[in-house]
């Protein structure tokens, strides 16, 4: 199953870009309305930006999510084999993206660890070389939501198996039982086509299908 933006994406976005439902002109003249669109995404959102233009909050936020979903996702995206990004993980850059444009200079081309990444997204707070308080703000909120641990809880009768790799034929090496929870570390798609969850209970860790859990 391919990766989506959550609900934590959207927000974190939509609390950083503000909605205004006339087309006006940015600092630079770009014409924009909603959560920042512009006429770079008209071939998805269908909507030509310019003077005297009017949407409703609910056309505001389709354009942001289509943007977000067909574009900026997509961004992030090609990353993720090298990756594997954790839902938390992946709201947050595409947050980024959104803001910036994409992540290739964040990640260096794929070329960083995700702790470096993680250390990296700081640093982008800056305009005309100097620093605004307002991307600080965004920067900080990316990061906390970059690093904040994500966990799931299992849903599976008869519980949820932790094998060695993302793959059922291999080891098990525990079974949580339905109700308790597990912290999710990576996700990706394992030798049987179905999606894994990399996972941590106690100190033991694996793989987990994520169809034995729901996130929490």
């Amino acid at each position: 199953m391919a990766k989506k933006i959550s609900d934590n994406c959207v927000e974190l976005v939509k609390s950083f870009e503000g909605c205004k439902l006339t087309a006006y002109q940015d600092s630079v003249g770009v014409w924009t309305i909603g959560y920042g669109t512009t006429n770079a995404d008209t071939s998805i959102t269908g909507l030509e930006v310019k003077k005297g233009v009017t949407i409703t909050k609910a056309q505001a936020l389709s354009y942001l999510k289509k943007s977000l979903n067909k574009k900026y996702l997509p961004k992030v995206l090609k990353y993720d084999t090298k990756y594997h990004f954790n839902q938390n993980q992946l709201d947050a850059l595409v947050c980024f993206a959104y803001n910036i444009g994409s992540i290739d200079g964040l990640t260096a081309n794929g070329s960083r660890s995700l702790k470096d990444i993680k250390t990296k997204i700081l640093a982008y707070n800056k305009a005309g070389g100097k620093e605004l308080a307002g991307l600080t703000k965004r920067r900080k909120a990316e990061k906390a939501l970059f690093e904040q641990k994500l966990y799931a809880r299992v849903t599976r009768e008869k519980g949820g198996i932790i094998r060695e790799k993302a793959d059922p034929t291999t080891t098990k090496v525990l079974t949580v039982a339905k109700g308790k929870k597990v912290r999710v570390l990576l996700e990706k798609t394992g030798a049987d086509g179905n999606t894994w969850y990399k996972v941590k209970k106690g100190t033991t860790k694996g793989w987990m299908k994520k169809s034995a859990v729901n996130l929490i």
